[in-house]
């Protein structure tokens, strides 16, 4: 039997024709039934008190379960629980006279167990250990109940929804479990930022169910010492650049002790609050100070910087024995110091570079690691379209759990969740199990999401995929991320512009060839959960389409700037912007409960961010109307006969 990370025994789903008695189910092989012929068997039970944390994981518990059986267990307190089969969720009594030491159990580590009949889904449940923010919570036996479901019910997350849509339960008159279950789960990675809280992506992906770690997402210079509130004051405390005192951008004189006792003060703040680590981190396009005191430190920017940061973290390892700082490894701090040949036990190294190279240069250097992803988000060249695929993503984690990673930021994710959908349930797959069997994974996902439209689906997303694959021969955030390096070769990457990626990855062929498998699809599935799920899809692809199609008249107007090559170029452009402006209007209420198209609207009509070679260039700023009535070709300078709309 194969033993994944942190599972010790496998469940299975097994029906059983009758309620077998405990001294029967003791017996190697036995089951205990839940739910029996769609009728409820056992009793849920959660502690006393109001322990919300614990009555989350009951409620999701026998929600489930009712959309599976038909059947609806109760729910009551311990002092209330009644004779017969129970399911106790949480630090209950029950538990810990059981032998089930949950209080020691460390972050959503959780524990699954039968015992006399009653089956145990419990973790040490918190909330409110960070002061101002009870939203903090780890859920470790929502955890459980969340292995259970999906082990014993069949029950798959494949997308979050607010209508159930993403959810598939299967029906189960009714649901089983071994008489002898004993097993216990343990998070591989401590801390992961990606998804927010929803069901079925919140356990592996949420940063508040894990670690308590405060975060900036990469700079904490800005809040540290804000330039609104001390420009004007103490100028001193900001960078000469060029000769000046220069607070613009907010970068800091890192020599000057007020500076360094406001970077410390906001690091205690927050350990103080309750998390266990803060980020330390320079701001964003960091400029060095070039005054003399900071060049007295180390004339190299990097090496600076390590020195101040590495002196901050032996403050906090005198003043807080138990708190550890995770220093960002940003330019200008991403190859390792010279001066420091290893840091101390309370600091974490969160690397922004994490090739097979840059590993193998901080190799030794610090106990634990971090990374901070830029495989999703919007300042990517196709901003709201796919850019990794479930083989890139399941190579990298496993490159991650291979090199002790101890957690993982992710700097945008989400933005397309039709396209990207799969990616996004394998990331959170290989989450759990860096060794997990990703492609057979990604099958289940297809068969499960898309019901009779299986064939099409899976065919339409293998040849994306495939074409997405050519993304991971080089990378220009950080070395070759996906695929191992020669020694002293560096590998080519595409010219970073939208036209080149859309017109690369989505050629003429395999948008007919997508198009074509996803109204066959519709064809199989014409109504239902599936055909909602088949909708989102369309819905990613349509607007990924309609972008690569108006670059590629685009490319036949250049060879030939004519009014006849213009005139579909210029339909190609109005029928995008009627597309996404309807897609704008849908995201404010949302398409059938599925998470929003555009992570912030005002970017969709322009697809990306911070402008320069990520926004979409060429026709998409043309004017048609304009164009026409001026009867003036673009990008040839000089007039045409009258356009002729007919």
């Amino acid at each position: 039997m194969k033993t994944q990370h942190g599972l010790k025994s496998t469940l299975s789903v097994i029906l059983v024709g009758s309620l077998l008695s405990t001294s029967t189910a003791r017996a190697a092989g036995a089951t205990l039934s839940l739910v029996q012929d769609g009728k409820a068997v056992y009793t849920v039970v959660v502690p006393d008190g109001k322990d919300a944390v614990a009555m989350s994981a009951a409620t999701m518990l026998v929600e489930t379960v009712e959309k599976a059986s038909g059947a609806r267990l109760a729910i009551v307190r311990e002092t209330e629980a009644p004779a017969g089969p129970k399911v106790f969720i949480g630090k209950t009594r029950a538990a810990e006279k059981a032998g089930l030491d949950v209080a020691a159990m460390k972050g959503i580590a959780c524990v699954l167990k039968a015992v006399d009949g009653n089956l145990f889904l419990a973790g040490n449940d918190r909330g409110g250990y960070i002061k101002g923010a009870d939203y903090y919570v780890m859920p470790a036996s929502k955890k459980a109940a969340h292995i259970f479901l999906r082990d014993c019910a069949g029950v798959r997350w494949l997308w979050p929804n607010s209508q159930g849509l993403g959810t598939e339960v299967p029906k189960k008159a009714t649901i089983s479990f071994p008489a002898d279950l004993n097993r216990s789960w343990t998070p591989v990675f401590d801390w992961v930022a990606a998804f927010g809280e929803v069901e079925g992506y919140e356990f592996n992906c949420s940063y508040r169910a894990s670690v308590p770690y405060y975060s900036y997402g990469g700079h904490s210079y800005y809040t540290a010492v804000p330039k609104e509130k001390y420009a004007k004051d103490h100028p001193e405390y900001f960078a000469v650049i060029k000769g000046v005192r220069d607070s613009s951008n907010n970068h800091l004189c890192v020599s000057n002790p007020d500076v360094q006792d406001l970077l410390y003060a906001e690091m205690l703040k927050h350990i103080d609050e309750g998390f266990s680590m803060v980020q330390l981190a320079q701001t964003d396009g960091y400029q060095p100070c070039e005054c003399d005191a900071c060049k007295a430190i180390a004339a190299d920017a990097g090496e600076r910087q390590w020195i101040v940061h590495n002196n901050l973290a032996k403050r906090l390892a005198k003043d807080r024995p138990n708190a550890k700082v995770v220093i960002i490894a940003y330019w200008p701090t991403d190859l390792p110091p010279k001066t420091i040949a290893r840091f101390g036990p309370n600091v974490v190294i969160e690397l922004c570079v994490y090739s097979y190279e840059n590993f193998a240069r901080w190799r030794g250097k610090a106990d634990e690691f971090l990374v901070y992803l830029y495989n999703w988000g919007s300042y990517h060249e196709m901003a709201f379209g796919p850019k990794s695929t479930p083989g890139m993503i399941a190579r990298q984690v496993k490159l991650f759990y291979d090199y002790k990673v101890r957690g993982m930021y992710c700097c945008g994710i989400g933005e397309s969740w039709g396209l990207e959908g799969p990616v996004y349930y394998i990331f959170n797959k290989c989450l759990e199990d860096p060794d997990c069997d990703w492609a057979s994974e990604l099958d289940g996902f297809y068969r499960t999401a898309f019901g009779k439209a299986y064939v099409p689906m899976k065919e339409m997303f293998d040849v994306l995929y495939q074409r997405l694959e050519h993304k991971a021969s080089g990378d220009p955030f950080g070395d070759s991320r996906w695929t191992p390096i020669v020694p002293g070769y560096k590998l080519p990457t595409m010219v970073q512009c939208s036209e080149s990626h859309y017109t690369y990855y989505y050629p003429p062929s395999l948008l007919k060839y997508m198009e074509a498998k996803i109204a066959r699809a519709k064809e199989l599935e014409p109504e239902g959960a599936v055909r909602a799920r088949i909708n989102l899809v369309e819905r990613n692809f349509l607007y990924c389409r309609d972008i690569a199609n108006v670059y590629h008249l685009y490319r036949a107007y250049q060879v030939s700037p004519t009014w006849e090559s213009f005139a579909p170029l210029a339909a190609a452009l109005k029928q995008r912007d009627a597309r996404v402006r309807e897609f704008i209007a849908h995201d404010r209420s949302r398409y059938d409960g599925f998470p929003a198209m555009f992570d912030d609207l005002s970017q969709a009509m322009t697809d990306g961010r911070g402008g320069g070679s990520r926004m979409l260039s060429g026709p998409f700023k043309w004017d048609v109307d304009a164009i026409k009535e001026k009867k003036a070709l673009p990008d040839t300078g000089r007039r045409q006969p009258p356009f002729n709309e007919d």
